[in-house]
This record gives C-alpha cells, structure tokens and sequence, in this order.
C-alpha cells in the first residue's frame, strides 16, 4: 500500500500551519485509521468510518469517550 497520503497529510498540516506535534498526532490518528481499515483514506466509505469510530469507542477504550 503506498503511503502518498501520509506525505499528503503532512503538506496539508503544514500548509494549514500546524505544529511539529500536532503533525504527528493528526498522522497517527490517520495511520490507525487507514489500519483499521486496510485501505489508503480516499477510499474509506462512510460506513468504515463509523465502524472504526465504534471499535475506538467500544474496544480500545473499554467504553470509555474518546478524545479527538
């Protein structure tokens, strides 16, 4: 899988102004994401995302809120 969408990731940040750490934060969560799913972020359906957002919810977190 290329990871384009890492370095796209990183440029967007950059150029939206975000910091070192908030650069690798945003790319991690999006790492975890694409992860999960198995599949680079431009074709992640609507419905992975909610899949995704329910095992962060319910299974890393024990059911716990997530912070975003």
């Amino acid at each position: 899988m290329s990871k384009n969408w890492y370095q796209q990731s990183i440029n967007a940040l950059q150029l939206n102004g975000k910091g070192e750490r908030t650069q690798k934060a945003y790319t991690r969560a999006l790492r975890q994401l694409v992860d999960f799913c198995g599949k680079p972020p431009a074709k992640i359906s609507e419905g992975e995302l909610e899949a995704y957002f329910l095992h962060r919810r319910n299974g890393i977190n024990g059911g716990q809120t997530m912070v975003f």
